[in-house]
């Protein structure tokens, strides 16, 4: 009896240490995950912040037009180029490791930005900071995998999802309400400050993890391909901004093809692969790796042209147009939690990225009847509901896409799922960026025609530009210049806007279309793919 009293309570004290040990690593666990989405907050707002300090940057580093678009555009195309090999590089060294190297690159870049004392400095400082963004964000969603189980997998790539969609329009807000009380520099102190303590966080919260048996060394041939692929891809684009017919467009986009071409060809017949092609048959990662691209394609498009609304137009200074930005960043974190908790319902899994699309459209179309004259009610509620259907769309396109890539393959597959999220994400500000200059030029021709060639410039330039000229006439013309330009801007943005929620809803019934011929094919599927959670 005394021998099995004693077994007994040993065995009870086992218990309880059990018990206790799991919490204490459930809970450290998901300080981790803070600790990641945290990193994701700082990068996606850096992708948006620097937009509101380009005046600051014009007067305090004597920086031209040409010289302030590279400080923004270096970050992106840094960011997306090596996507990619960091991916790879992370699965053969471990993706702690190469995260937290990723945190450190981060803080060198954003201190020489803070002590920057010339564009060219600057402008390097921001491609150092977007290749340790390239780094953090394949590795962190890499690791969620490893850090959380099925159960609660959902729900914490969910949040890591809500974190970069608030990051980005909560860049402009924080932006300029640091500008206007401390001046440009302070937005990099900031970086520093939070760059540390994602580092303190990750070392002490993160798991250390296992790298993939097998070479360390990575493909020479893949890695410069991919890089340059997507460089010169994203730098053409960069330039599409502008006009699609100079050669400054589409050659870059033509050698960058080229470069991508190369890579799959070299790829697909290598035995020491960088990334695995091979996901995209797979009917879940292919279908939402192109949902995704939508949605940021989407998203950033949005919030590229909408500022120039709510600044130039509505004459709300940049903290405060950064705040009316703010609602696609809540609901979007709203729908990232209603997501973690549809995809347990099996039942609803399919009908998740068609709803998510429709929210989104219907958004969108209500952004469009904003007017002169309606002020901002219209567009906050249609921010209100795109940011609902986006941030569903995100969290549940990531989880499903991730459910198709092995652990041992994580920053691969995250890398490639990135990637094909970030080019989305260029070419929304692109192609949607050269619409609405395009629309807004054709509506302010005739104008521009009867001016003289300053003013001609400065109108036919932006809505911001005329609105300076315009600052600069005498009544009546400094009204008349002003009602064209924002009439122009305005149908540009309706153009925009209209045609992104007709694209958005048709892309809302593909995918109905797509998951009813799905569920239909699951029995000759066999058993695997039927299992494979959404």
């Amino acid at each position: 009896m005394r021998v099995s009293n004693v077994n007994d309570s040993m065995r009870s004290t086992l218990s309880c240490d059990m018990i206790s040990h799991m919490r204490v690593y459930r809970a450290s666990n998901w300080f981790g995950l803070a600790a990641l989405s945290l990193g994701m907050v700082l990068l996606f707002m850096n992708t948006t912040m620097i937009n509101v300090a380009l005046p600051a940057l014009s007067a305090g580093l004597g920086a031209s037009t040409g010289e302030l678009e590279w400080v923004v555009s270096s970050y992106n195309l840094a960011f997306l180029a090596v996507l990619l090999p960091g991916g790879a590089l992370g699965d053969r060294l471990g993706h702690r490791r190469l995260l937290v190297a990723g945190v450190v690159g981060f803080c060198a870049g954003a201190c020489l930005a803070a002590v920057s004392t010339s564009v060219g400095v600057l402008i390097a400082a921001r491609v150092v900071m977007g290749l340790a963004a390239s780094v953090f964000t394949p590795m962190s969603l890499a690791l969620i995998p490893q850090m959380f189980d099925d159960a609660r997998k959902a729900l914490a790539t969910a949040t890591w999802t809500a974190a970069g969609a608030v990051g980005a329009p909560l860049g402009p807000l924080i932006g300029g309400s640091m500008i206007d009380r401390w001046g440009w520099r302070a937005m990099f102190w900031l970086d520093i400050a939070v760059a540390v303590v994602v580092l303190a966080m990750c070392l002490r919260l993160v798991p250390v993890g296992r790298p993939a048996a097998g070479r360390r060394s990575l493909p020479v041939v893949q890695v410069v391909a991919a890089a340059l692929g997507l460089a010169l891809i994203t730098w053409g684009l960069i330039n599409a901004e502008h006009t699609w017919s100079a050669p400054a467009t589409w050659s870059p986009i033509a050698a960058g093809a080229l470069a991508l071409a190369v890579f799959v060809v070299v790829e697909l017949r290598a035995r020491d692969r960088l990334t695995d092609l091979g996901l995209l048959a797979h009917y879940r990662f292919r279908v939402s790796s192109l949902v995704l691209m939508g949605i940021n394609f989407v998203l950033f498009g949005l919030l590229f042209v909408t500022p120039d609304y709510l600044q130039t137009i509505l004459g709300h200074d940049a903290a405060a147009g950064g705040l009316m930005l703010m609602p696609v960043a809540l609901t979007a974190v709203i729908g990232a939690v209603i997501s973690s908790g549809l995809s347990r319902v099996r039942a609803a899994r399919e009908l998740i990225l068609p709803a998510a699309m429709a929210l989104a459209a219907v958004g969108l179309w209500l952004c469009s009847t904003t007017s002169a004259t309606s002020g901002y009610q219209p567009m906050f509620w249609g921010l209100l509901v795109a940011g609902l259907g986006l941030g569903i769309g995100q969290a549940h396109g990531i989880q499903a896409a991730m459910s198709a890539v092995p652990s041992e393959r994580g920053g691969a597959g995250a890398a490639l799922l990135n990637a094909i999220r970030q080019l989305g994400a260029v070419l929304g500000i692109a192609l949607l960026g050269s619409l609405t200059g395009n629309r807004y030029g054709q509506g302010v021709a005739d104008l521009a025609a009867t001016l003289p060639d300053p003013a001609a410039s400065a109108v036919s330039g932006s809505v911001t530009t005329a609105f300076a000229a315009a600052a600069r006439m005498s009544d009546p013309a400094a009204s008349t210049l002003r009602a064209a330009a924002c009439g122009a801007y305005i149908h540009a943005m309706h153009v925009v806007l209209a045609a992104c929620a007709v694209v958005t809803g048709m892309a809302a019934v593909v995918l109905l279309a797509l998951a009813a011929a799905h569920v239909r094919s699951r029995p000759a599927q066999g058993s695997v793919d039927a299992q494979t959670p959404s």
